[in-house]
C-alpha cells in the first residue's frame, strides 16, 4: 500500500471518529463539568440582575420600563386583532392599562415615537372592534382628550 492510500480500518472505528472529531469536543471531565457549572451559574446571576433592573415586570422605573410595558401592551392588542377569529372586546383591562400608561408616558417624559406607536394600536383596536359591532364610546372618549 502506497503513503497516498489508506486501509479500509483506518476509515473506520473509534480511532478514525476521534481524529475526526475537533480537539475539546469530547465529553468534559469532572474539573470540566464543575467549570461549565460555574459559568452557567454566573451567566444565570447577570440575567438575573439585569432582568430585576429593567425589566417592567418588577415595577415601572423609569422611562424604559414604562416603554417596554407599553411596547408589549400593544404587541398583545396586535396579536389578538391578528387572531383567526378574535373574540370581540378582548383585552379590555389592557387597553385601559395601555391609555393610563400613554397618560402617564407623555406627561413625565413628554411625547415620542412609543406614544404615537400606542395611539396609532389603540385607533386600530378600536376600529378593530367597532367592525364587530362593539360599543367603543369609552376608547373614543379616552382617546378624544
Amino acid at each position: 500500500m502506497s503513503v497516498t492510500e489508506t486501509s479500509p480500518s483506518a476509515t473506520r472505528g473509534p480511532a478514525a471518529q476521534a481524529s475526526a472529531r475537533p480537539k475539546g469536543s469530547g465529553r468534559p471531565g469532572l474539573v470540566g463539568r464543575a467549570r461549565l457549572a460555574a459559568a452557567l451559574i454566573a451567566n444565570l446571576a447577570y440575567d438575573g440582575r439585569r432582568l430585576w433592573k429593567h425589566s417592567y415586570l418588577t415595577g415601572i422605573k423609569g422611562a424604559g420600563t414604562l416603554r417596554s410595558r407599553m411596547h408589549m401592551t400593544g404587541h398583545f392588542l396586535e396579536y389578538g386583532m391578528s387572531m383567526r377569529k378574535p373574540r370581540g372586546g378582548f383585552g379590555k383591562d389592557r387597553v385601559a392599562l395601555l391609555c393610563s400608561d400613554l397618560d402617564r408616558f407623555a406627561h413625565d417624559h413628554g411625547w415620542d415615537s412609543t406614544c404615537e406607536i400606542s395611539l396609532r394600536t389603540l385607533r386600530a383596536y378600536r376600529d378593530f372592534n367597532a367592525g364587530l359591532g362593539m360599543d367603543m364610546t369609552a376608547l373614543d372618549a379616552e382617546l378624544a382628550r
